[in-house]
């Protein structure tokens, strides 16, 4: 039997400004599922084993299962939405063909592909009314959620780790952040490479777009040694400038630097081999 591929939801406890004053963490959960078609595949076909630091509480465990509820219920009706569409197509091309082939051979072919869409639209929009309710769909659902409800979390060194780089990335302010940004990669990946290189992907699905770094950290990660503005007026004047645009978007800037830090690490590790 093969081996089923191994994904993480990790659980990383953090503080700001605000839960530092009232004692309380808050937390977030960074997993593959970002859009409804991941869900699916990965749920089917891979094991799924959640990963925390500090533990999360049972209030953070309830918004994580109603969020997956929501992708997985979007996720069946999208696969119903699938199987509707083919068919509604089966249904269209078997009229066509009985209509110009068949029954009525001497039909003109516009008038059959004009009753034939007319009958394979009737066909989709019927079905729509009912797919959901339906016991194939309710079937799915069910499984389904039974997956989310069986997935295990256990307490992570790693994570740990993570949750450390991240309060220290935390407490710095802007300036520092920016200073930072991409001068050192960290050392999370040394007893815990899977895991970095899971986390690293989850995290370039929400800043890839933002990733303005791009093609820079490559271009540097043979010097690690090294900061970005010893590397010459060029680098420099390039790097600042991509910072500032940094700065300018609403995104989870400390996060983001852990993610520029991982990303740092990975192309570093590639490169020695």
């Amino acid at each position: 039997m093969a081996r089923r591929e191994l994904f993480y939801i990790f659980h990383i406890s953090r503080e700001d400004a605000l839960h530092r004053l009232t004692g309380e963490r808050q937390g977030i959960f960074v997993h593959p599922f970002r859009d409804r078609s991941q869900i699916l595949r990965v749920l089917d076909k891979s094991s799924v084993r959640g990963l925390f630091g500090a533990e999360p509480d049972m209030a953070q465990m309830n918004e994580l299962r109603t969020h997956l509820y929501g992708l997985l219920d979007g996720a069946v009706r999208q696969w119903m939405g699938d199987i509707r569409f083919i068919i509604s197509s089966v249904a269209f091309l078997a009229v066509y063909f009985s209509l110009t082939l068949g029954i009525v051979a001497s039909m003109y072919a516009g008038t059959a592909l004009l009753l034939s869409l007319l009958i394979g639209l009737l066909c989709y929009l019927l079905m729509s009314r009912t797919d959901m309710r339906s016991d194939l769909a309710l079937s799915r659902r069910i499984a389904l959620r039974s997956r989310v409800d069986s997935i295990e979390f256990r307490e992570s060194e790693f994570v740990h780790q993570v949750e450390q780089r991240l309060a220290e990335l935390d407490s710095m302010d802007l300036d520092e952040l920016l200073d930072g940004l991409g001068s050192e990669s960290g050392t999370l990946g040394d007893d815990y490479p899977h895991e970095v290189s899971e986390l690293y992907h989850y995290l370039r699905r929400m800043f890839g777009r933002y990733d303005l770094l791009d093609g820079i950290v490559e271009r540097f990660a043979a010097f690690p040694q090294r900061t970005f503005a010893s590397r010459g007026t060029v680098a420099t004047v390039e790097i600042e400038s991509r910072k500032r645009k940094v700065a300018s978007k609403k995104i989870d800037l400390p996060l983001y630097a852990l993610y520029v830090e991982l990303k740092m690490e990975i192309t570093s590790n590639r490169r020695s081999v």
